[in-house]
């Protein structure tokens, strides 16, 4: 890596030590890096929408589960449905599915599209039965 600048060091270091998925939510400061994995095509990078989904993604549910309850504790997506649709999800995905339905019910309290009130529906389903 000598010689390398730091965004393709970072990269190859991943590589080295087995790392070919990265998640993330990208702002601005990261560009250059992001620029630099256009390089490396083993490296595959997915973007999130939300940081509770790059966490869970990279560090399992329960670290995601972490996020959320911190976002809700703060208040500042209280009545935003995805908050306990996300919720849900990854309470399913932790086999907590007494929580995940309760949860499930309560996003389903929030005014959403057809497509999402079918799509909750079924999840809620899943963990019911």
């Amino acid at each position: 890596m000598a010689g390398k600048t730091g965004r393709f060091a970072i990269v190859e270091q991943l590589l080295a030590d087995g790392i070919t998925y990265m998640f993330g939510n990208p702002g601005t400061v990261e560009q250059g890096f992001l620029d630099a994995l256009g390089s490396y095509p083993e490296m595959r990078y997915i973007t999130t929408l939300q940081e509770t989904v790059a966490v869970a993604m990279a560090d399992g549910p329960a670290a995601g589960l972490d996020v959320v309850d911190r976002l809700d504790a703060a208040g500042s997506l209280r009545g935003y449905y995805l908050l306990p649709a996300t919720r849900a999800d990854l309470l399913r995905r932790l086999g907590r599915n007494t929580e995940a339905a309760s949860a499930y019910r309560d996003a389903l309290g929030f005014e959403v599209t057809e497509a999402e009130r079918r799509y909750l529906e079924s999840r809620l389903a899943e963990v019911s039965a």
